[in-house]
């Protein structure tokens, strides 16, 4: 489970989601057996993609504006 305080700043709360997405996003493409440690290669190379994902498609900028 995953649990965000709205106490924090809009840009602390979506880093906490690209965040956990990448151990997901790790997990998948790791075999079901295998252990990854929770801050692995493999986690860094899937948040590195996140992350310049959504900045690239303008999504921090965008977060501004609630």
């Amino acid at each position: 489970m995953i649990h965000i305080d709205i106490k924090y700043p809009l840009h602390a709360c979506i880093d906490t989601i690209l965040h956990e997405y990448a151990h997901a996003v790790a997990w998948k493409h790791a075999s079901m057996d295998a252990y990854i440690a929770d801050h692995s290669d493999e986690w860094g190379l899937a948040f590195a993609k996140i992350y310049r994902d959504f900045n690239d498609e303008g999504g921090d900028a965008e977060s501004w504006e609630f």
